[in-house]
């Protein structure tokens, strides 16, 4: 059973590992630098962002999430999405992303969130999409350290290999507008 609650600095260890390579963390983590410490998280997420939320399972962490561009009343945006590879596929990231589309709802009166997510992050879209978020704008991102996604395949994933001219990625910026209450219980 999913729950949620507020992540603390003691949990920045366990949210570290939950991207186990260069390009989890890219996508999660643009900013950061392999493997990702405590303290660019804190640096990134617990000193400038709002609302870190830590997704447990049977009360261990396998997930976070933050807020920030938070302007009360108008939108918030929702950041920092990752749920640990063990737990993919088990409906971890609907229940932390309408928890945190929950939070800013009821928290902050946003009647808007928003969200990015690369473009090759298949799964991720079409849970976005599922929860009725609609792109609003894309950038073209340069992945620092020229790595290409790693590919998943029934019979296992291709390893991740370096590209020589640096292919751009497309982050699509995604939002949802309010017309109810969200699906999910009370915030956290």
């Amino acid at each position: 059973m999913f729950s949620l609650r507020a992540a603390t600095y003691a949990d920045m260890p366990a949210i570290c590992g939950f991207s186990r390579d260069p390009m989890e963390l890219f996508r999660f983590f643009p900013q950061a630098q392999f493997p990702l410490t405590p303290e660019q998280l804190a640096n990134a997420s617990f000193r400038c962002r709002s609302d870190q939320t830590l997704l447990l399972w049977q009360d261990q962490p396998v997930g976070y999430a933050d807020l920030y561009d938070l302007q009360p009343g108008i939108v918030a945006s929702i950041g920092h999405v990752v749920v640990d590879l063990a737990c993919r596929g088990r409906g971890g990231g609907r229940f932390l992303v309408q928890g945190m589309m929950a939070i800013a709802q009821e928290r902050h009166q946003a009647p808007a969130v928003r969200l990015s997510c690369f473009s090759d992050n298949t799964p991720a879209l079409l849970l976005y999409h599922e929860l009725g978020f609609q792109p609003h704008a894309m950038e073209i991102r340069h992945n620092p350290q020229c790595l290409l996604p790693r590919h998943h395949f029934a019979g296992g994933s291709r390893e991740l290999r370096q590209h020589s001219s640096g292919l751009p990625m497309v982050m699509l910026h995604l939002e949802h507008r309010f017309s109810t209450a969200p699906e999910t219980a009370t915030a956290p």
